[in-house]
């Protein structure tokens, strides 16, 4: 069964032992079926009979490796792209033609990649080999070959073309320790400058004045309506969001200025006072 043949040289170029197989919907209605497989059970011959029948029926098949995994993926590569690959020292485990002159591309590290360093360095391969940067993930479909891509614009003469299978070496990634490295570089720099700008948003915060603050104030000898504007004003130029400030006026009690809407009446002057002169 030739189609068993290329299924097998493809899974044994990208090494891994367990796979999702994903098989699209040929009906809006119909869901996208997941099934979690191993490399036995796909080369079942029942098993890839159903995958034909699905194929012949409208239908996409795509495979993954079960995540956390050491292959990364790179889609939507030029035929250009591909005759460079030698000197960049990026050689891939496989390349799948997925339409006439488009190709993906696996690529296989010594190790299980955790899925954080396993994105980043989908990303650094995608953006080297001018890929598609939406499909550079940890967990990402690619085409299954042997089967026809059924997306009706790659239709010719009324045939759907055949995903091909065009190298299977299985080797391992030459330079997968230097992606790795600067992938896992690239993550501690954003954790860095993460965990910087909370400290910053930290300590801005706890140095803001509050409501409180303004009150106890002996400047405004305990007048609510000196402390409610000179505090809105102060909060508008800190950057403090209208919500928040009003939340802050409001957890005083307002009742001596009568009834709910004269409260609210109250706090939508003050504020807008208090905005236009902050500004």
């Amino acid at each position: 069964m030739l189609v068993k043949n290329i299924v097998h040289k493809q899974l044994k170029a990208m090494g891994a032992k367990n796979y999702e197989i994903g098989v699209d919907s040929s009906h809006e209605a119909e869901q996208f079926i997941i099934k979690t497989v191993s490399q036995n059970e796909i080369l079942d011959l029942k098993f890839l009979k159903w995958l034909q029948a699905c194929n012949c029926n409208g239908r996409n098949i795509y495979i993954r490796p079960i995540a956390p995994s050491n292959l990364s993926f790179v889609d939507d590569v030029s035929i250009e792209t591909l005759k460079c690959l030698e000197e960049e020292n990026l050689i891939p485990c496989c390349i799948v033609e997925s339409s006439p002159n488009n190709f993906h591309l696996w690529f296989k590290h010594s190790d299980i990649l955790d899925n954080d360093i396993s994105t980043q360095v989908a990303k650094l391969l995608s953006r080297k080999l001018e890929g598609d940067p939406s499909s550079a993930d940890f967990r990402h479909f690619g085409r299954l070959a042997g089967f026809t891509n059924r997306k009706r614009i790659h239709v010719a003469d009324g045939r759907f073309p055949f995903v091909k299978l065009r190298a299977s070496s299985g080797s391992v990634l030459p330079i997968s320790k230097e992606l790795i490295d600067e992938a896992a570089g690239m993550l501690k720099t954003t954790s860095d400058r993460e965990i910087c700008k909370q400290a910053i948003n930290k300590k801005v915060s706890s140095t803001l004045l509050s409501w409180e603050d303004f009150y106890n104030n002996s400047k405004y000898e305990g007048d609510f309506h000196r402390v409610d504007i000179a505090y809105a004003i102060y909060a508008f130029s800190k950057g403090i969001k209208y919500e928040t400030i009003e939340t802050s006026i409001r957890s005083r009690d307002l009742s001596h200025k009568g009834s709910l809407k004269r409260q609210d009446d109250y706090i939508e002057r003050t504020l807008d006072k208090a905005e236009r002169i902050s500004i």
